[in-house]
């Protein structure tokens, strides 16, 4: 079937809206609580580590409003740049939980839950709202890679960066709960800015990646409910995100929005590891 036809990026859209409480089984919290955890603990021990001092001596440089906690270092600092250096400070161990969507390993919680609580943080959004907006993030992260082939990691592309930024906005859009409309244009701003190269792995950069992630995402939500527009064809469309990324749409990742979650295969880590 034709692409196009299948509207994907739209149906994906719907899903981030049409979803609440409700539709997410008490379990699926119950993983996204022990995501939590593990996320909170890994961003701590990785809080004064030299690449997050530095993007923390960058913003006091920058300045701006109060927006958000940077954890572990008792300062509050704009609500994006907060999303930028907790997920890069959760991410630098190499200790963040894993996934693999297909044969791809993608670090999900990295890029997701810096964004959502900085926003939450700022919004006083509960607790309830930002599980929520994670698990839903989390599928959109997860259907993004079950549509992406092997080839997409393997001809140097960093997973965690590119399905991130879709994954934070779709996270974002929930939690800001805009319309259909708006959190499409939130994943086409996003997804026209997905990267990260495998080429910097074992610099400041590979853990970079996962806080533009979660920062781009984030901005992404708030440009798109200011009306700020972008392609509706992100995923589909042609020289969209699947067409130069390697992948392609898969009509069961498709249909499984708002069927499973993916969360149940979520592994937190032993070692420092890529998974």
């Amino acid at each position: 079937m034709d692409p196009k036809k299948l509207e994907v990026t739209k149906k994906v859209a719907r899903f981030v809206v049409e979803t609440d409480t409700s539709d997410i089984p008490p379990i699926i919290y119950e993983h996204a609580k022990v995501a939590f955890q593990d996320w909170f603990a890994v961003t701590m021990a990785g809080k004064d580590d030299s690449l997050v001092l530095k993007l923390l001596q960058l913003s006091n440089l920058m300045g701006g409003n109060e927006h958000a906690t940077v954890l572990g270092h008792d300062v509050k600092i704009n609500v994006c740049t907060a999303a930028l250096i907790n997920a890069s400070a959760s991410h630098v161990l190499d200790y963040d939980d894993t996934i693999f969507v297909g044969s791809i390993p993608i670090h999900p919680t990295a890029t997701l839950f810096p964004s959502v609580l900085a926003l939450s943080e700022w919004k006083e959004f509960s607790g309830k709202d930002l599980l929520t907006a994670y698990i839903v993030g989390f599928k959109v992260g997860a259907f993004v890679g079950e549509c992406t082939d092997a080839e997409h990691y393997e001809s140097g592309w960093h997973a965690t960066s590119t399905f991130g930024h879709l994954a934070s906005a779709a996270a974002c859009a929930n939690l800001l709960k805009l319309d259909e409309k708006q959190t499409v244009h939130a994943l086409g701003i996003a997804g026209t800015q997905a990267c990260g190269l495998k080429i910097v792995f074992g610099t400041m950069c590979k853990s970079l990646h996962a806080g533009r992630a979660a920062q781009h995402g984030l901005e992404a939500a708030l440009l798109a409910q200011d009306g700020f527009t972008s392609a509706e064809d992100i995923l589909e469309g042609p020289a969209g995100f699947f067409q130069l990324f390697q992948g392609e749409v898969k009509e069961d990742a498709l249909s499984g929005l708002g069927k499973t979650w993916n969360i149940e295969r979520l592994a937190q880590k032993y070692h420092a590891s890529a998974g």
